[in-house]
């Protein structure tokens, strides 16, 4: 049986979608979703996961297939046997470490955390408005309806926000480098050790080589990059503010905006034509430069209906923007994007960071120390 060609591992908060993403856009590459491998290891089904690879292995010996994870990168025992079945599954040369500043990780946490708590609330109990000048014919006014009256009664709010001391206890094991890197090679044989934002260098038309170099296909190949800074988090509350479709071809077919362009979605959902349409005035009104999507899923899967039936959700799809979602995001979005930015923080307390360093005092000295190229690039 052929193992899987590589594995990388990025620690939290270090671009591990992304990249999974630019690694599928290669075309000598297949890269298995995250998701899929969390549900593997959850379900202690790696094996299942190989096994199911073969015949795609056998019929393209020139593709690499790997894997890049998601869960289980920190220093606990559960991570510790996740890495030794993980070693049954991926060749013993194949291992890739992505690691982010310390500090620059613990903000985007901190940000992470307190967007995705805001963003599971809806427009009203946001106290967005809608809009009372938006014409809605018939169906879609009941669509609105519907909407409303299916929104959860929570009322929390920007009020909740936690500064980084209130989660740092909780998510230390997260930074523990030197830890996590020796669970790693005490399965693994040397591995390609790379900086967060050498990869995430905007400027940068060469970030992912070291990558395709390491897997073994051609380094030249260009990946492209995201070019709209953390507009996901954005995107990320109107994706959570959902609504369904009740239409005579569909019933409750769950339809959202996504931060996402068509090429980008489709990579996470090989095979389908989940993206069904990105516009201009997306993309020239409320400045995103990487557009949004309007994207349908179902169950069954998408992917099992007629081409007649997607051309018919996506007519479906197509009302719901322009009727409904577009101008309702329009009449928002400035509201939104403030409560968000005053949700973040860029840089932490001196305080925080002296006490954050002398906990992690032993840790970082190991790490560096293995990690030379690593303590220059972060000014150690």
């Amino acid at each position: 049986m052929k193992l899987f060609d590589f594995l990388i591992v990025p620690v939290r908060r270090s671009g591990g979608t992304a990249i999974q993403r630019f690694l599928s856009l290669h075309p000598n590459i297949i890269a298995i979703p995250k998701s899929g491998l969390d549900r593997a290891l959850e379900g202690g089904q790696e094996d299942q996961l190989l096994e199911s690879a073969q015949d795609a292995m056998q019929a393209s010996p020139s593709t690499k297939f790997g894997l890049v994870q998601h869960k289980f990168v920190e220093v606990s025992e559960e991570a510790e046997d996740v890495a030794r079945r993980l070693s049954r599954i991926v060749r013993k040369n194949g291992l890739v470490l992505i690691y982010r500043d310390y500090f620059d990780a613990m903000v985007s946490e901190h940000n992470h955390i307190n967007i995705v708590h805001y963003c599971n609330y809806s427009f009203e109990n946001a106290g967005l408005k809608w809009p009372t000048d938006l014409k809605l014919s018939g169906d879609m006014a009941d669509l609105l309806h519907h909407y409303q009256n299916a929104v959860p009664n929570r009322v929390e709010g920007v009020e909740k926000i936690r500064g980084p001391e209130a989660f740092w206890e909780e998510h230390n094991r997260y930074l523990y480098y030197a830890k996590i890197q020796a669970t790693y090679e005490r399965h693994f044989n040397t591995p390609l050790v790379l900086d967060y934002n050498s990869i995430f260098d905007g400027t940068n038309p060469k970030s992912m080589q070291d990558i395709f170099r390491f897997v073994g296909v051609d380094a030249s190949f260009s990946a492209p990059f995201f070019s709209t800074s953390q507009s996901g988090r954005i995107h990320r509350f109107l994706n959570h503010n959902r609504i369904n479709i009740s239409s005579d071809n569909f019933t409750d077919v769950q339809a959202a905006l996504v931060s996402r362009n068509i090429l980008d979605y489709a990579i996470d959902y090989p095979g389908t034509e989940l993206a069904i349409r990105t516009d201009n005035y997306i993309e020239d009104d409320l400045k995103f430069s990487n557009g949004l999507s309007l994207a349908a899923s179902s169950i069954p899967e998408f992917s099992s209906l007629g081409r007649k039936q997607q051309m018919l959700l996506r007519n479906d799809a197509d009302r719901i923007m322009t009727e409904f979602m577009y101008p309702l995001w329009k009449h928002n979005y400035g509201s939104v994007s403030k409560v968000l930015d005053q949700m973040k923080i860029r840089t932490l307390s001196a305080d925080f960071r002296r006490k954050t360093e002398q906990v992690l005092s032993s840790d970082m000295a190991q790490f560096f120390a293995t990690n030379k190229h690593l303590a220059t690039a972060w000014g150690r």
